[in-house]
């Protein structure tokens, strides 16, 4: 990281998203959030991109990213932190505008907004971009949309990092594992989640 530039936050307005912008606000990073019900945060100097922004729509991200860097200057940093998840069920009971959203904003909008930031970023032989995965992409889990594309995450990132790392551009990936996000609090609350079967695999045996 360095002073200059602009670290742009997707998800930014809650949970991992929320608490990574709080974080590099509060170490004098200037940083934009994007979400697609964008919401600011309290307490910090983050600033809140007051349009929805939805990583599954490229219009909407070539655009969004276009606006951002004309009001904020280049991006340097970029955190895909914008996720959904589904709920925990067998196979047949999938339904495929269930996955097909999970595919899309998980998978296909990290990939979007990957490439919309960090082409700029080669260019100027600069930057650095942290995909944010999941445990969940590297085992199996009853998520079956939701494992599928962090996995794919994973292997963008490694694509990326390849292709990009001789210009000086970085690409990363962290994969936490299930974490008390409100998000996961509301389908734990709402029976779409299992908190004993998400706690179960972790070494401490909590979330």
């Amino acid at each position: 990281m360095s002073a200059d530039g602009t670290i742009l936050i997707t998800g930014g307005s809650r949970g991992i998203g929320a608490a990574t912008a709080t974080l590099l606000a509060d170490l004098g990073q200037h940083v934009v959030i994007v979400d697609i019900a964008p919401e600011p945060l309290v307490g910090t100097t983050a600033i809140l991109w007051p349009a929805p922004f939805d990583v599954a729509s490229e219009s909407a991200v070539v655009a969004g990213v276009a606006d951002i860097e004309k009001a904020h200057g280049p991006i340097t940093g970029l955190v895909n932190a914008a996720g959904v998840f589904g709920k925990m069920h067998s196979i047949e009971r999938v339904r495929m505008e269930q996955w097909d959203r999970e595919v899309n904003i998980d998978l296909r909008g990290t990939f979007l907004v990957a490439r919309s930031v960090g082409v700029g970023m080669a260019k100027r032989r600069h930057g650095a971009v942290v995909n944010v995965a999941s445990v969940a992409g590297m085992t199996s889990g009853p998520i079956h949309a939701y494992t599928a594309a962090k996995a794919g995450v994973i292997q963008i990132t490694q694509t990326l990092a390849a292709e990009w790392g001789r210009t000086g551009v970085r690409v990363n990936a962290v994969s936490p594992g299930f974490t008390r996000t409100a998000a996961l609090e509301a389908g734990i609350a709402s029976g779409a989640l299992n908190k004993g079967q998400l706690a179960r695999p972790t070494a401490m045996n909590r979330l």
